[in-house]
């Protein structure tokens, strides 16, 4: 008799639900390895079983594995199987064996994500946090898309200035192996930018260059706090306004290098370093007006225009 089984979890962030009902998390389920073979090398299949699928229909789950009645199954081919159904992310766990020429394949679907919230985002959209998130509504939620969308949420803090934020993602489980998800988020004080720094300025202060860019270093008697608050996206913008402020200098060869942003121990306050080459000034001597329009007045009167 030719009997082989193959019973794994190649993938152990898995969603289990919780033997006693109450709300769920996330845990861990690694199921080991057992395949038990006879001396035999192989066997055809003559009948094919799947177990254990509600939402996914037996069809969907045989048109992964692309095996029929007829085929040789050997403990490769059982193997194969196991990766091909993990691959599809559709499954928690996964039970495949193959005894007197019955493949049998029995799983357990992961669960559908029901509803998607947020909680203590005072100072995110919720519709910014959702975008490109990669759990919604009707998907269906592994730990893995879980871990990445808390980075995600992560991300969107940092970029406004929220590196002490923690999110804290939650799964209660509900009736039909469906999820509600709840991203509990401790925002925590927003960086600020302590100091600016300018390298190479030699013909203009640094103060004077502070004062050319939106974003201001923070000072306790400043009135409009917000402008001292650590902008990722402002980095380019500051940069073209100290290029536009040389520029109306006559510092055509400048050349400004926006260098780093030193984030403080703490994670509290920030240091933004530009470089700066600024050439030479440069005047105009003379400026030359030629009117090749005979309809239009003298060049003369323009003068008074420029």
């Amino acid at each position: 008799m030719l009997a082989w089984v193959l019973c794994a979890t190649l993938c152990a962030e898995t969603l289990v639900e919780p033997s006693d009902g109450g709300s769920g998390a996330c845990v861990d389920q690694v199921t080991p390895t057992n395949k038990e073979t006879t001396e035999e090398a192989g066997g055809a299949c003559t009948s094919i079983l799947v177990d254990g699928n509600v939402r996914i229909s037996r069809a969907s789950i045989l048109g992964r594995l692309h095996v029929k009645k007829g085929d040789t199954i050997t403990p490769e081919k059982l193997n194969a199987l196991v990766k091909l159904l993990y691959a599809a992310e559709l499954f928690a766990w996964v039970r495949v064996s193959f005894d007197g020429g019955v493949l049998s394949i029995n799983v357990q679907e992961l669960p559908s994500v029901n509803t998607v919230t947020f909680e203590g985002n005072d100072n995110a959209d919720t519709t910014t946090l959702e975008q490109d998130l990669g759990v919604a509504t009707r998907q269906i939620l592994s730990k893995d898309k879980l871990r990445k969308a808390t980075m995600r949420i992560s991300a969107v803090y940092r970029r406004l200035g929220y590196f002490k934020a923690q999110i804290e993602p939650q799964v209660i489980y509900r009736p039909q192996n469906r999820v509600d998800v709840i991203f509990s988020i401790k925002e925590g004080q927003a960086s600020v930018v302590e100091n600016l720094i300018f390298l190479g300025n030699k013909d203009l202060s640094s103060i004077e260059l502070s004062g050319a860019l939106a974003t201001k270093a923070f000072r306790w008697w400043r009135f409009f706090k917000s402008a001292s608050l650590f902008d990722h996206s402002a980095h380019e913008q500051d940069r073209v306004r100290l290029k536009n402020y040389y520029y109306d200098r006559g510092y055509v060869d400048l050349e400004v290098e926006f260098v780093n942003a030193q984030l403080s121990t703490l994670l509290e306050s920030f240091t933004i370093v530009y470089k700066i080459s600024e050439g030479r000034p440069y005047n105009v001597r003379k400026v030359t007006l030629v009117n090749e329009v005979p309809e239009v007045d003298s060049p003369k009167r323009w003068k008074y225009y420029i």
